[in-house]
């Protein structure tokens, strides 16, 4: 990708895992539950991070967090237009009030927020909305990557080391009998994740 498009510059976001889990979780697309979430946040982060680090170098990747994005969202933003070299305009942040931006949000449920204003509380909910055991999952699958990017856990590294594999393989059995349906958009978007990853250093 670099080759064919030696100029380009690219923003990796990453959210903390838990969080990502519980969407995941309550999405009707989505296979599975929050331990193939966490794994999945897991493989995520690791390809991102061989990718950031080495285009980091150039000057081609900026790192943003989900959750200074939604907290301190004009800030964030001047960062990335500085990092893009284009102007800032705070009438970037009312994305929500464009009228393409409203048909996408109907398109899929997962876009429904693409037709409202940053949501500046949306973080911690695993908080209230996980299991002890739901959370302790997913730290110990994540728990390196958590560290790096400053997300610390809630378990201990005792109560992680206690939770065997085999007790998340068999809870993530049970997560693989939730019926969904992934439709073709979440598919296709999940292909071309796939293809981002294997090209992004060809």
């Amino acid at each position: 990708m670099l080759i064919h498009f030696p100029e380009s510059k690219y923003i990796f976001q990453v959210r903390d895992p838990r969080d990502m889990a519980l969407s995941w979780k309550k999405s009707p697309v989505h296979a599975g539950g929050v331990i193939h979430a966490a794994r999945q946040w897991k493989k995520d982060q690791t390809n991102f991070l061989k990718n950031h680090c080495l285009l980091e170098q150039q000057g081609k990747s900026l790192l943003v967090k989900y959750e200074e994005l939604i907290s301190d969202a004009p800030r964030v933003l001047r960062d990335i237009c500085r990092f893009l070299s284009i102007p800032y305009d705070p009438g970037m942040l009312n994305y929500h009030e464009d009228e393409l931006t409203n048909i996408n949000s109907g398109k899929q449920e997962a876009w429904a927020n693409l037709s409202r204003s940053v949501m500046g509380d949306n973080k911690e909910k695993f908080r209230r909305e996980l299991t002890d055991l739901e959370i302790r999952c997913i730290e110990k699958i994540c728990c390196h990557e958590m560290m790096y990017f400053g997300y610390e856990p809630l378990s201990s590294a005792e109560d992680r080391a206690d939770l065997t594999e085999d007790k998340m393989a068999e809870l993530e059995r049970e997560e693989r009998n939730i019926a969904r349906q992934i439709t073709d958009g979440v598919r296709k978007n999940m292909e071309a994740k796939k293809v981002f990853y294997e090209k992004i250093l060809d």
